[in-house]
């Protein structure tokens, strides 16, 4: 009776240690391969004039990444002057970030920032115009979005933990199992 008792409670450690061990790892697949979510979008004419979006209702944890976009494609030997500032609140009207973009711009898209400081539901952006834009089409699109480049190199550097992680703590969990089953037989 005691000796099955002490397989039992051997079962139970050497499980949990297999569980232990492999969880960091299952939790870097899931973070890889989880669908992301829809980007935030708000569009706005090109002229001059403060415009608010909508809540944002990204909420996959950061850091995020503000694009611009327009339609069509302004060649690279003609260059366009755009003059914003830009601002991210929240709820109770607390600036979050904020930033400015004062350049030439060619393409038909440009990254206005990148923030990572807490994300909450009810954020807002305000988008400040200080003149028209003229050639870039009828409007332009603000889109903030998980940063997955940012994302997927913070991950890579944990799978190589989380695999020695396995190795270390599920590995005696799997050979205690198989002596189990052995001793079993």
């Amino acid at each position: 009776m005691k000796t099955r008792l002490w397989q039992k409670i051997l079962a139970i450690l050497g499980a949990c240690l297999v569980i232990a061990g492999i969880s960091p790892f299952a939790c870097c697949l899931w973070l890889a391969y989880a669908p992301r979510p829809e980007p935030f979008s708000m569009q706005f004419p090109p002229r001059i004039g403060e415009y608010i979006s909508l809540p944002i209702a990204i909420g996959f944890g950061g850091p995020y990444r503000i694009d611009l976009e327009w339609p069509g494609s302004i060649p690279g030997d003609r260059q366009i002057w755009l003059d914003l500032d830009w601002k991210i609140f929240d709820q109770k009207g607390r600036t979050v970030e904020q930033g400015s973009y004062h350049n030439w711009i060619t393409g038909n898209t440009i990254c206005l920032a990148g923030y990572a400081r807490g994300y909450r539901r009810g954020q807002r952006v305000v988008l400040r115009m200080a003149r028209d834009v003229q050639g870039v089409g009828d409007s332009m699109r603000l889109k903030v979005s998980v940063d997955e480049d940012e994302t997927l190199l913070d991950l890579s550097y944990v799978w190589g933990i989380s695999i020695i992680f396995a190795g270390i703590v599920a590995g005696p969990g799997v050979l205690l199992l198989l002596f189990l089953l052995i001793r079993r037989m």
